[in-house]
């Protein structure tokens, strides 16, 4: 079984390749890639049953890696591995096609189950996240994501997070300071009840003012 560990932590990457060769009972090839941008290269130049796909990484996010993937190889298995939970990307990742959705803090029994599942074909997501793609199923997309109308540097301000660029970077595209930027991203975040950059791409992609 060949897989993809997609992450721009190489600690992170390297240890967790250590991890699998110890949780999974059976023959492993594992490869990797720092961002999305490397993981569709990986993946024209290779084939492979597995990709484990981080959220927040530099140059390609895993939503727009994971849309990519989608789109090219549509029975890939791609588990979610990321310290992201929140809801609206949990069921964002789930219509997009993903095998599983786990946290980083999951159990080696979890990440067994999850790899166990997609490899007779099944999807598998732990009890917490079945809980929130029941509530989400339950509702319309109206009620799924509230609209708000957004400033054109604000817009601006999601593309950019959305290609993994800092703060500072930003300021220097946008030609703002520094300070201007953060104070951006923070009213940005109260406005749209998000905590971090991943959440905000995500409510990026609900609205379609990211694609």
């Amino acid at each position: 079984m060949k897989l993809l560990i997609v992450d721009d932590h190489l600690i992170f990457r390297k240890a967790f390749i250590r991890l699998l060769k110890i949780a999974v009972e059976y023959s492993i090839d594992c490869d990797e890639a720092q961002n999305g941008v490397e993981a569709i290269d990986k993946l024209q130049e290779d084939k492979f049953d597995l990709v484990f796909l981080d959220v927040s990484m530099p140059q390609m996010d895993g939503i727009e890696a994971c849309k990519r993937i989608r789109i090219n190889h549509q029975e890939l298995a791609i588990i979610i591995l990321t310290q992201y939970d929140n809801e609206d990307l949990i069921f964002h990742f789930f219509n997009n096609g993903v095998h599983s959705f786990l946290s980083k803090g999951a159990s080696v029994d979890e990440l067994k189950a999850a790899i166990d599942n997609v490899c007779i074909g099944k999807k598998y997501f732990p009890p917490e996240v079945n809980l929130v793609l029941q509530r989400k199923k339950g509702k319309s997309n109206t009620d799924c994501a509230r609209k708000i109308e957004l400033a054109y540097q604000e817009k601006q301000l999601l593309k950019l997070l959305q290609e993994g660029l800092m703060s500072k970077e930003i300021a220097g595209r946008m030609n703002l300071t520094d300070k201007t930027v953060r104070t951006y991203k923070e009213r940005l975040m109260e406005r749209t009840n998000t905590r971090n950059a991943a959440e905000l791409i995500t409510f990026g992609f609900r609205n379609g003012i990211l694609r």
